[in-house]
């Protein structure tokens, strides 16, 4: 009974105090008419009306998540609001709504957070504007539950992120069918796993604290929960200098065929490129940039080149019209790329990184190994899967490698491309270093083998490539453990990192400098150590100890070797990229999971 009093006499004091903060919405002071305008129906304050309401929209709303729960049980326990105070003080209203509405710097909706119903009830509310068919109790619940949602959401989402990666991109492939298209209830699921890495999420207490910290210094809170990793401003800073331009300030660049403009030429599509390079940040802005840019000066070309070198472009002398069609990207291309690896960013892994750490970008096809005690960094190119072999995107630690491994060929493999490279060229297998080998282990000649006849069954066969020079994972490969049978190796075919595009490997993740990688994730710098690696896969010695275990008729050439210290790992995935001197490189999104993310980020 005191808490519904409490409650009853709370929200009353509301109202009374309120009305006098906006003097535009209310009056000046109390007088008859406005104690005769509160025995209006529409205005009787019923305490145990509106905590009843609360709990039933936390209830109806909830989607069973930590931050449902703890405010379902702050209210249920507590009973008084968060958020309308007994004495009409609406300090921490307007400074949530100062945040919520701020989050567009963030690439988001503030309506995400229903700031536009909280506005309008709040208006309600100081103005007594309520239809008949509404009433207080109903308003004062509403505004209150919005209200706490709404914080939730943001500070959760800010500090974890507003999606799960997981469930949005281990669902692609569903997500792919074609509108009006059904899948067949008969045929197997669709889903494949292609982000694995374990992240953190709020919890109870994070929840409770945040719910804590609205009695106190709110905005001091709210700080706290602003993303503060230098790749994360560098990007925000770009998305707030490009929404402050108008959509139509991108005027499209016309098409110039098949011409090709070289220095010097004067072309009326000129000024438009200059225009729109000093839009996107590559040319300084100048007065009469229009005469200045009728022909194509170096300075143009310049800037043309620097935005191709930032959209992964190849870098030439002349102007085309696919650079044209690259230029033409609208402004919402920029803002959305930028909005979606935002959102990466406030993912936080749950493994930490250390002090030593590699990293892979699968959409960049680079790697990255970083040793901070020792301000060692060591980058190369790397290829990754195809489209169609996504390589996964996982958190694991590399324990130990293998010199010259064998391979042993996957099923599907052995089904898609090699068993067709067979039937068309007999001496494949034997071309390829390839055996055959029965369930028992027995090697079999793959010309007694009906191939075809196992095209809808399982290949009771397994191929394995023999190891050495030729061996599809080449000298080197680097094991961690993971779900997928994914690893970093070496390979052959060194003419695949002169591609721009390195999307070609069945989902492992090929390296350009395996013997340097190796030599990286050494405990410490052993000579010794490094030149029984060199030995092992035929490179030179460099030591002397090294070049006399070569003179040893007993010595066995090293096969693994374990690391005392595993590292860290993470093959994850930015279509954006941050160079040392803080410009941003576009990637091409090329396993096309930039778009679905973003849809989601965007749901409100």
């Amino acid at each position: 009974m005191t808490k519904r009093l409490f409650l009853a006499i709370s929200f009353f004091m509301l109202i009374m105090c309120g009305c006098n903060l906006d003097k535009s919405d209310s009056l000046d002071y109390l007088n008859l008419s406005y104690f005769q305008k509160m025995s209006d129906p529409r205005f009787v304050i019923d305490g145990e009306k509106v905590h009843k309401r609360l709990l039933k929209l936390c209830v109806e709303r909830s989607v069973h998540s930590a931050k449902d729960s703890a405010l379902y049980h702050y209210y249920a326990k507590e009973g008084s609001s968060l958020w309308l105070t007994s004495y009409g003080d609406w300090t921490r209203i307007e400074q949530l709504l100062y945040w919520l509405e701020n989050s567009r710097v963030h690439g988001l909706n503030p309506e995400k957070f229903s700031v536009s119903k909280i506005k309008a009830n709040f208006r309600k509310l100081r103005s007594l504007e309520i239809k008949k068919t509404d009433n207080i109790n109903k308003l004062l619940a509403e505004l209150e539950y919005d209200l706490s949602a709404a914080y939730l959401r943001y500070v959760c989402g800010m500090s974890y992120g507003f999606v799960s990666p997981g469930r949005v991109l281990n669902n692609i492939d569903e997500a792919e069918l074609k509108p009006g298209e059904v899948r067949d209830s008969l045929a197997p699921p669709k889903m494949k796993i292609y982000y694995s890495i374990p992240l953190k999420r709020y919890n109870r207490k994070f929840v409770n604290n945040a719910l804590d910290a609205v009695k106190g210094d709110l905005n001091t809170f709210m700080m706290t929960v602003q993303p503060k990793d230098p790749f994360y401003l560098r990007l925000q800073k770009e998305y707030v200098r490009l929404a402050a331009q108008k959509s139509n300030s991108f005027k499209e660049i016309p098409d110039i065929g098949k011409l090709v403009l070289k220095e010097g030429d004067v072309n009326e599509v000129l000024p438009l490129i200059a225009e729109r390079l000093m839009n996107l940040g590559y040319l300084t802005r100048i007065e009469h940039a229009e005469s200045i840019y009728s022909s194509l000066s170096s300075d143009l070309l310049n800037a043309v080149n620097e935005f191709r070198r930032s959209n992964n472009m190849p870098v030439n002398n002349t102007i085309g019209s696919y650079t044209i069609g690259m230029l033409n990207r609208p402004l919402s291309y920029y803002k959305n790329i930028l909005a979606v690896n935002m959102e990466r960013v406030r993912w936080q892994k749950r493994m930490s990184k250390g002090s030593k750490y590699v990293e892979v970008n699968i959409a960049n096809f680079t790697l990255k190994a970083v040793d901070e005690r020792v301000d060692s960094l060591l980058e190369m190119k790397v290829c990754c899967g195809t489209y169609e072999n996504k390589t996964p995107l996982l958190a694991s630690k590399i324990v130990y490698m293998q010199m010259n491994p064998y391979w042993n060929v996957p099923q599907s493999i052995i089904r898609k491309e090699i068993i067709p490279s067979f039937l068309a060229d007999p001496a494949y297998f034997e071309k390829h270093q390839m055996k055959v080998y029965d369930t028992e282990g027995n090697e079999v000649n793959p010309l007694s083998v009906k191939w075809t006849s196992y095209e809808n069954e399982v290949i009771p066969f397994s191929v394995k490539q023999e190891k050495g020079e030729g061996n599809s994972l080449g000298r080197l490969i680097f094991r961690f453990p993971n779900a997928f049978a994914v690893y970093l190796h070496d390979t052959p075919s060194r003419w695949a990192f002169m591609k721009e595009n390195r999307a070609l490997s069945h989902g492992c993740v090929r390296l350009e400098k395996p013997l340097d990688f190796a030599f990286f994730l050494l405990k410490k710098k052993d000579e010794k150590v490094m030149d029984k690696i060199r030995i092992a896969i035929d490179v030179p010695p460099k030591t002397k100890q090294g070049k006399e275990l070569l003179e040893l008729p007993e010595y066995k050439p090293m096969k693994a070797f374990s690391f005392p210290e595993a590292v860290p790992l993470f093959l994850d995935y930015y279509t954006i990229v941050m160079s040392k001197d803080g410009k941003l490189n576009y990637c091409d999104d090329i396993y096309k999971f930039d778009r679905p993310l973003l849809k989601e980020l965007r749901k409100i």
